[in-house]
């Protein structure tokens, strides 16, 4: 069909078994499909990223994952796994896009940093490390 897609809410209570698992497991396919998405929660506590302190749950820190903010050119393919930490993306040229390919890489989630680029010389890809 052609069309963009996006999964309108998701969500699961931090305490559930699993839901890190699951978390990763709902973003990764939404990547693979190429589709955005929004996690659902309504309040502080039981399924929101922060609980009744404002501390960070476990669902805060599978939602916060790597992604491709811009892309100078046509998606092929992108994903981020977050057991492995490994993000991809791969992109056809689109003639007259000017502006750069950006990664968000969150700050707050540090991992070592591997860039494996294939790119045409006049493509460029920007990261700068940001605070959240």
């Amino acid at each position: 069909m052609n069309m963009p897609i996006v999964v309108g809410e998701f969500g699961v209570g931090a305490s559930q078994p699993g839901a890190g698992d699951f978390i990763d497991d709902v973003t990764l396919m939404a990547d693979y499909m190429g589709s955005g998405w929004a996690y659902w929660s309504n309040d502080r506590g039981g399924w929101s990223p922060t609980d009744g302190s404002d501390n960070e749950t476990i669902v805060a820190e599978h939602l916060t994952r790597t992604y491709p903010r811009a892309i100078a050119g046509q998606p092929v393919d992108y994903y981020f796994e977050a057991k492995s930490k490994e993000f991809r993306l791969v992109y056809d040229e689109k003639p007259g896009v000017t502006g750069p390919t950006e990664i968000y890489i969150p700050a707050s989630r540090y991992y070592q940093l591997k860039l494996r680029t294939r790119l045409k010389i006049r493509h460029y890809c920007r990261y700068e490390t940001r605070s959240d």
